[in-house]
């Protein structure tokens, strides 16, 4: 069903058409945080109903993408989600302790492959004749 592509099992391939079912994923997970955004209504301000079921949600669908490895589509559903909360009314400090302890682990776990810290690395201190 899937074909490796350079080791992962990321693309899937229906005839001549490829595509990456996270893809899909990114555009339902969207759509489920805006109904649990909608749903929490004037309580979207609270941990409980604005926060933790859309983080949740977020969470899920980044330990998948984690387990692939793929960091960069991780961190963008993440992204997109922290966004979607904070223009719905999120309180920022909810996402502080998230970040706090999100941050440090998503680096740490990042970093366990060579190919990210070798790019880190070159964005960082990019070589004098690459400017």
């Amino acid at each position: 069903f899937a074909s490796p592509w350079n080791g992962a099992y990321r693309w899937v391939q229906l005839g001549n058409f490829q595509f990456q079912p996270v893809e899909a994923a990114r555009f339902c997970l969207l759509l489920l945080a805006a109904h649990l955004l909608a749903r929490a209504g004037r309580e979207v301000t609270t941990f409980r109903r604005g926060f933790l079921p859309v983080m949740g949600a977020a969470l899920l669908l980044t330990g998948g993408l984690m387990v692939q490895p793929d960091h960069g589509n991780a961190l963008f559903a993440l992204g997109l989600c922290a966004c979607l909360s904070l223009v719905a009314g999120v309180r920022v400090r909810h996402f502080l302790v998230f970040a706090a302890v999100g941050v440090p682990a998503f680096a740490a776990l990042a970093m366990r492959h060579g190919y990210v810290s070798t790019r880190l690395t070159g964005f960082l201190a990019p070589p004098p004749d690459s400017v």
